[in-house]
Formats: structure tokens, sequence, C-alpha cells
């Protein structure tokens, strides 16, 4: 009896500490919503873009504001300008110690970033969106959560105009964390938005693929380079000659196929 009388508290703890974790995880996005709220109300000290956010077709906008103690809200944005607007958002409030190695880290592994006004931040932000809605593509699910921390900017004083697209037209560019579900899904609303032939595209490879020379076409069917040397490897000048200039960026990694 005693024995599981003892097994019977140990499940209730176990249930009770389970319920506890869960309390916290949902107190979690309720208290850093606060905390953005908050933020929103202290003074803009930076706002910073990639500095070949059009050239490259995707970048970071960040914004920081700081409170009277000390402590400092980094709002990330990444823009994609040339076809899917704002393809992630992020808020961080760190105290002092906690933003002094935030800008360190951001200096070390962001883009080249150059200072811009917030008014001009928070106008290219909307715009994209404005764009990628405009295509059928809607912001990433975290940008309404995170956008209160742009509150109090009037970005009507900014007169920059922004020309989003490529070329023209929408380029979609997919990044690692996009699936191919997602890709499929955002091709259809080019097509349904734009039809057939006024978009372009760059596709992924498959990580696995690559050693076969697999791409995907439109409707996601495997197609089979001609491009492959015989180590496995995609040969650069071969891929030029067929596609043309290819971005530096795109031929280190598994992004480098261009409709």
């Amino acid at each position: 009896m005693a024995q599981n009388a003892k097994k019977r508290q140990q499940k209730l703890a176990a249930r009770n500490a389970r319920r506890s974790r869960r309390k916290m995880v949902k107190a979690k996005p309720v208290a850093l919503a606060t905390r953005i709220e908050q933020a929103a109300h202290w003074p803009v000290i930076s706002a910073r873009i990639s500095v070949d956010l059009f050239e490259q077709g995707i970048g970071t906008a960040l914004l920081v504001r700081q409170a009277v103690n000390g402590t400092m809200a980094f709002a990330h944005f990444l823009v994609d300008t040339w076809c899917m607007g704002v393809k992630d958002a992020y808020v961080k409030v760190l105290n002092p110690v906690e933003a002094a190695a935030w800008n360190s880290h951001i200096s070390s592994n962001f883009d080249r970033m150059k200072p811009v006004s917030p008014e001009y931040l928070r106008k290219l932000i909307l715009k994209s969106i404005e764009y990628s809605l405009s295509l059928g593509i809607q912001p990433a699910t975290d940008y309404t959560f995170c956008s209160k921390i742009l509150d109090g900017i009037d970005e009507s004083q900014c007169r920059d105009e922004f020309a989003f697209g490529k070329d023209g037209k929408p380029m979609l560019m997919p990044g690692p964390n996009d699936s191919m579900a997602r890709i499929r899904q955002i091709m259809e609303s080019l097509h349904q938005s734009q039809g057939a032939d006024n978009f372009d595209y760059i596709m992924p490879l498959d990580p696995t693929a690559v050693l076969h020379g697999e791409v995907y076409d439109r409707d996601g069917h495997p197609v089979q380079l001609k491009w492959i040397d015989d180590s496995g490897e995609i040969d650069d000048d071969d891929l030029e000659s067929e596609l043309g200039p290819i971005p530096e960026r795109l031929l280190s990694s598994p992004y480098g196929v261009k409709h």
C-alpha cells in the first residue's frame, strides 16, 4: 500500500510539473507582447537595412529602441523585395548586458547594413507587404505580433519610393526554411495573380538531389540538370553558360537554379 501511495505521489508531482511547464509556455508570449507594447514608447536609437537589400532581393530591416534604464528592444524583419514581402519577424527585449552581446552578434553575423530613418524602415516594410499581398502572398505569421514595435512611426514622412520585384516582375527565390509545400502554394498564387509567364523563380535543389542533378519544374516535378560534373558537383561555368550570370551568394548555397 505504501508503495502504491508513493507511485501516486510521483504521478501527481509529474502531472503538476507538466501543468507548470504548460503555464510557462502559455505565459511567455503574453509577457513578450506586453514588453513589445511598452518598448513601442521608447525612443528609436537605430534603424538599419541591409546595404544590398534591393540588389540581392532579400535582407534585414532592423529597428532598435532603448528605455531610460538601458533595456533595448531589437526588431528584426527579413524582407524579400522581389516577391514575398516580410518572410520572418521577431523581437528581442534585452537588458543592457544582453543588448551589448546581441549588438556584437549582429555586427559579426549579419549582412553589411546602412542607417535609414525610422520612417523609411516602416514604409519599406509596409510597402513590401502591400506588394506581396498583391501577389496573393501573406506576410510571416509573427509579423502582426512584432509590428507593434513600429507604432508611433509616421511612414508618410518618408518621401522615398520603392520598386519591388526584379526587372519589372516578381522573382520567387525560396530560402532553406521554405518547404516544397510552401513553395508550391506561392507558385500557385503567382500563377493566379500574374499569369504563367509574368514571374520568374529560382527553384531549390533538394540537398539529396544535387548529386543526381535534380531540380523542380513549375509543377514540382524533378528535371535532370546537364551541368553536374563527374564528381557530382555543379560546374559553375556550364551553369552560367546555360543560365547566364548567377549571383555569387546563390552558387554557394543549394538555391541556384533560375527559370
